[in-house]
């Protein structure tokens, strides 16, 4: 099994390439959806600003549980997890409930999310890393949660200049998602995937 890191700031497109790779090749590719292994609101020592939960910072993500899912999809075995990706859960916004996915042991495991590239044992792990850059102002026309003003200011810009964008240092390709609409971007990921043998 390979695996691969998809990382960058909330809207970059990063759920777009890595469903579009699935779309591309069903038989090669599955996703993790890095979102769903965050800490719920009701469980303790959740970072906080002010009033608010910082839901973008490293402290919120369950690491272990990430990395020990991976190696269960390494031995063959398939996930069940508890999601809230629009892709599965298209009514999430609606009543607010995660449902159960599953996630296939495939030849390539995708893992995307801001902080997909941030923690080293994570990282350790992949076989190919991607970077997919965008500007503040674009970012945030894009994103579909969190939309408060306050949350947006105080926690997640903030947030992607300490913790986001320094991942980038070690992606294998950085993606300006400015220039590149997803079907060339596609092209281009599945073009370094083949050319570093990974599919």
């Amino acid at each position: 099994m390979e695996r691969i890191g998809i990382a960058g700031g909330s809207g970059a497109g990063k759920s777009t390439l890595a469903y579009n790779l699935v779309d591309n090749a069903t038989d090669i590719f599955d996703v993790i959806n890095f979102d769903d292994y965050q800490k719920l609101k009701t469980d303790a020592d959740l970072p906080m600003v002010d009033s608010m939960i910082n839901f973008d910072h490293p402290q919120v993500i369950l690491w272990d549980k990430l990395i020990d899912d991976l190696a269960l999809l390494e031995k063959g075995q398939i996930l069940e997890i508890q999601t809230w990706d629009n892709r599965s859960n298209v009514d999430f916004q609606k009543h607010g409930i995660r449902i159960t996915r599953q996630v296939f042991p495939k030849k390539v495991i995708i893992v995307e999310g801001y902080l997909s590239l941030w923690h080293p044992k994570l990282r350790a792990l992949y076989d190919r890393k991607y970077f997919l850059d965008l500007n503040l102002d674009e970012r945030l026309k894009r994103r579909q949660k969190f939309l408060y003003p306050e949350y947006r200011d105080r926690v997640l810009i903030p947030m992607h200049n300490e913790h986001v964008e320094p991942t980038k240092n070690y992606a294998d390709r950085v993606f300006d998602t400015a220039s590149l609409t997803p079907g060339p971007l596609l092209t281009q990921v599945i073009d370094d995937l083949r050319q570093h043998g990974i599919i």
